[in-house]
């Protein structure tokens, strides 16, 4: 009797073990965030609202897209922050009171912050949504690429994202 009790027991254990699967952790989940990738983005920040371009990489850049800012492009490096547009670029001395900072910022999380993952699903699309703080970060659950970030009044969609080393598109 004791066999029968023990072999049912193992079953049903081995059984909720594969059934419950494991949560990711967010190293693996922000592996998205490497130098050369793009994201086609649309950003609602409070009143305002812009299609970009941003990119990552050794100086990140964020490229607006609509009519009347089309072609404005704001370059981020370790020393120096740039606006140029038309082929003209200037050196910004007070970057950090620009908006679009905050927009980058939010494509350049940090993983060793407590973060609060769940598995939910979005339409027919399972996510986690994934939050620290103010920030909540919906991924696709099955490719592991981002398909909104917000904070506050900053909601970032992520209308397609590539990345130069594994050509992951969504």
């Amino acid at each position: 009797m004791k066999k029968v009790f023990a072999g049912v027991f193992a079953f049903l254990l081995c059984l909720f073990c594969v059934s419950c699967g494991s949560m990711p952790d967010m190293r693996e989940l922000l592996r998205y965030q490497q130098d050369g990738t793009e994201f086609h983005v649309s950003i609602s920040d409070g009143e305002l609202r812009f299609s970009a371009v941003i990119t990552l990489g050794e100086t990140d850049t964020v490229e607006l897209l609509d009519e009347g800012t089309k072609g404005v492009r704001f370059r981020f490096g370790e020393d120096k922050t740039e606006i140029e547009y038309d082929g003209t670029a200037m050196e910004l001395s007070s970057a950090n009171q620009l908006k679009v900072l905050d927009w980058i910022s939010l494509f350049s999380i940090p993983t060793d912050t407590v973060w609060k993952i769940r598995k939910d699903s979005a339409g027919s699309t399972n996510v986690y949504v994934c939050t620290c703080g103010s920030i909540v970060l919906y991924i696709d659950a099955a490719t592991h690429l981002p398909l909104k970030i917000t904070d506050g009044d900053i909601e970032i969609d992520i209308l397609s994202c590539q990345s130069s080393s594994a050509k992951d598109t969504q």
